[in-house]
Parts: C-alpha cells; sequence; structure tokens
C-alpha cells in the first residue's frame, strides 16, 4: 500500500518535469501539513529545509472544544524576505483521523482537499498582492466546527509556505505549527424531573451531582429533550375536591394530598 507521504514525494518528483507542477499555485497535494495523517510528510519535501525570519500561526483555535461549536479559525503566514504564502491545515485525532469540520468561508481563496483544507491559486494571487500592505503576510480565514461528542485531545496542524513568486518550489520556506485543544462539555440545561424544574447554563457535574438531568452542552430548556415537566396525578383536598394533572409541587404547596402520577 503507498501511505500518503508517499504520494506526496511522488507528487514533487514528477513536478521535476513541469514548472507548474512544482509550485503547487493551485494548492498542495493532500496530508503535506506534518500532521499525523500526512505520515509527518509536509511541503519541506518539495520545497527544502530552507530556514527564515517567518512563521505560520493558527489563530483562534481554541484550548478546549464544546460539542457542535463553531470557532472562527485563520493561518497567518509571515516572512519579511518573501512575496507571498500558500498554506494548509488539518485538525486530527491521535490516530490521525480528522475531526470537526472544516468550513469555507472564502471559498475563492480555500478549498477542501480530502480532508484538509489549503489555498487557491487565487488565494496566492491574493496573498501576494496585498502581502505588502499586510504587514509581509497572508492570512487565510475558515470555520471549525468542533465534533458532536469527546473526541479526546485533538490537533490543529498547519504548514505555511512563504514564496519568492518565482513559480517554482525553490527558494521557498516552509513553516510548521500545531496547536491542541481538549474537549469540554460546556454548559447546558439542567431539568429537576422531580418538580419541572429547569436551569441553563450549568456544566454536566454540577447538574448530575445536584440529582438533575443534563441536557448537554449548548442545550437550552427550551430544546432539552425529553421537555422537562413535572408529572402530574390526582391532588385531593380535606373538603373533598380533587383536580386532576396537578403537579406535586403545586397540590402539596397548596394544602392538597398528592395521588401520585397519572
Amino acid at each position: 500500500m503507498v501511505r500518503r507521504s508517499d504520494w506526496v514525494v511522488i507528487a514533487c518528483v514528477l513536478g521535476l518535469f513541469s514548472s507548474s507542477a512544482i509550485a503547487f499555485r493551485g494548492g498542495p497535494p493532500a496530508g503535506a501539513n506534518g500532521s499525523t495523517a500526512s505520515f509527518g510528510a509536509s511541503c519541506q519535501g518539495c520545497h527544502g529545509l530552507a530556514v527564515g525570519a517567518g512563521s505560520v500561526q493558527i489563530l483562534g483555535a481554541p484550548n478546549t472544544y464544546t460539542p457542535n461549536t463553531i470557532y472562527n479559525i485563520s493561518v497567518r503566514v509571515a516572512d519579511p524576505a518573501k512575496l507571498g504564502a500558500g498554506f494548509q491545515i488539518s485538525v486530527e485525532d491521535a490516530a490521525g483521523l480528522h475531526q470537526g469540520n472544516l468550513i469555507l468561508t472564502s471559498p475563492i481563496f480555500t478549498q477542501h482537499n480530502s480532508g484538509w483544507v489549503n489555498h487557491t491559486g487565487s488565494g496566492v494571487n491574493n496573498a501576494v498582492a496585498n502581502w505588502a500592505a499586510n504587514g509581509n503576510s497572508a492570512t487565510y480565514s475558515m470555520q471549525w466546527q468542533a465534533p458532536a461528542t469527546d473526541m479526546g485531545s485533538l490537533t490543529f496542524w498547519a504548514a505555511g509556505n512563504a514564496i519568492n513568486n518565482s513559480f517554482f518550489s525553490d527558494g521557498d520556506t516552509i513553516y510548521l505549527t500545531n496547536v491542541s485543544a481538549l474537549f469540554s462539555p460546556g454548559t447546558g440545561a439542567c431539568c429537576d424531573d422531580s418538580v419541572g424544574n429547569c436551569q441553563e447554563g450549568l456544566t454536566q457535574s454540577a447538574c448530575e451531582s445536584g440529582g438533575g438531568r443534563f441536557g448537554g452542552g449548548g442545550s437550552t430548556c427550551a430544546t432539552i429533550n425529553p421537555p422537562c415537566l413535572a408529572p402530574t396525578g390526582a391532588c385531593c383536598f380535606e373538603f373533598g375536591a380533587c383536580d386532576e394533572g396537578v403537579a406535586q409541587f403545586t397540590c402539596e404547596g397548596g394544602g392538597g394530598r398528592y395521588g401520585g402520577e397519572e
């Protein structure tokens, strides 16, 4: 079986016979950001190991992620000696499986690539055109929606290619970085089913330690399922009258005798 890292090398070798392929102006092959899913392969396989004065940063990545939350993230590549930049990013678990959903907010400048997101040719052209005005840097923006459940520690992996704009791979500098995020259940609705009382903004541990039912991270009293409703039954009073469909706390609070759930 040919691993993804081998395909990156093959793409670079084939690029020796095509100047357009060497530069990957329209985007690198999938799995070129040094991540676990990339088997450590990166854009350095084509562009070399040159050390520069620049950097690549992942901006907006959370330290902790909560279920289904959408985060605004971006990749910033800077280098005072270059003229533009491209990038590639992925979000993976410890096994190298892509997690969550990377959402394109600038589809002209960014594109999906088999689980990764990277620049387009228009994205690089835009970076070159605005490089000096942006302080010798380029920023590619997108969103990431966290998975619905706890997937353990996740890592954001990014590669930034600061280019000399020659349309060839030589003379460029590759920067690599990664940041991690831990799972947090967040806060949500907490229902006390015995009385039908619902509170919002509680953590799961705080809710369950008080005997409540946690509705999940991000839930509200309007969305908790099943709904937070007190059980009802017959309520009788000393003067002989009985009413049905009355909650226990309402019945007993009014001096009645609760007959149990219907």
